[in-house]
């Protein structure tokens, strides 16, 4: 789909979102220019009477000016990269998509405090990415990784034929080298290792209970949270984005293209809500 194809609703948030960036771009370029002009005359060696003052003061404004433009190109880039993603957005669509309007209720709504607890919510979802849930055959896992300490565990023996003196060493760690006995020792273990040979079972649930520690959501508590959170997120930036239209402000280059256009695809017009 086309920009210039979308409803005359949806493409009246667009157009409008065209014209901010290109008001922030001007104003981006504009700010620039007062800069090399500084420059210029900062550079300049013809520092007569008659100049001198221009110059002095231009010496003091310099760094606020070039602070302020340097925001400014900040400010349209980011609202410019936003816009080209909402123009991919559009374009990926297929030309019959149906869309509908949603009515986000934004009536005593505060753009600050919603912005706070978006990025809360975003917060709890990073960390909800970054700390999965235990795999379903962690218990295998965990059995294998303890046998194979237990395995490790075992000592190497010499001298144990008919009139042969017996030679009991045992590995130091799990690296130990059966071949020729490195990191083998006659009156030291590796404490782990022989906890595995003798207690596999304790240590088993002690790595377990570590890992419910780290992460007590089970797989399926972990997916419900993760859809509560973008669900919540998702009504939010429909919040967001609409009192950003309305006060004519800057959207946050988190919100999704679909967000700040006022929009979801497809599927039953819901309640507040109307054909695009």
């Amino acid at each position: 789909m086309k920009p210039r194809q979308l409803p005359q609703a949806v493409l009246s948030r667009w157009l409008d979102l065209n014209e901010r960036v290109e008001n922030l771009e001007q104003e981006a370029l504009a700010a620039e220019a007062e800069v090399a002009r500084l420059r210029s005359l900062l550079s300049s060696r013809n520092a007569n009477p008659i100049n001198l003052g221009e110059i002095n003061a231009a010496k003091a404004s310099f760094d606020a000016t070039f602070t302020a433009a340097q925001l400014k190109r900040s400010r349209a880039s980011a609202q410019g990269k936003l816009l080209g993603s909402v123009k991919a957005w559009i374009e990926e669509l297929p030309p019959n998509t149906r869309l509908v309007l949603v009515h986000a209720p934004i009536e005593g709504a505060s753009l600050a405090e919603v912005r706070g607890e978006l990025a809360a919510l975003r917060s709890d979802l990073s960390k909800l990415r970054g700390n999965p849930p235990a795999s379903l055959d962690v218990h295998k896992r965990i059995e294998s990784y303890v046998s194979e300490l237990a395995y490790a565990a075992r000592p190497m023996v010499r001298g144990f034929h008919n009139g042969g003196t017996l030679d009991v060493r045992w590995p130091m760690d799990v690296s130990a080298n059966r071949q020729n006995g490195n990191a083998f020792d006659h009156g030291q273990c590796n404490a782990l290792l022989l906890f595995a040979a003798l207690m596999p079972a304790e240590l088993s649930d002690l790595i377990f209970k570590a890992i419910s520690d780290a992460q007590p959501l089970s797989a399926q508590q972990h997916s419900e949270r993760m859809l509560q959170l973008n669900a919540r997120v998702n009504d939010l930036s429909y919040i967001e984005a609409a009192l950003v239209e309305r006060a004519s402000g800057e959207h946050s280059v988190e919100s999704a293209p679909h967000c700040i256009l006022g929009v979801r695809v497809g599927g039953e017009i819901a309640e507040g809500d109307a054909a695009a």
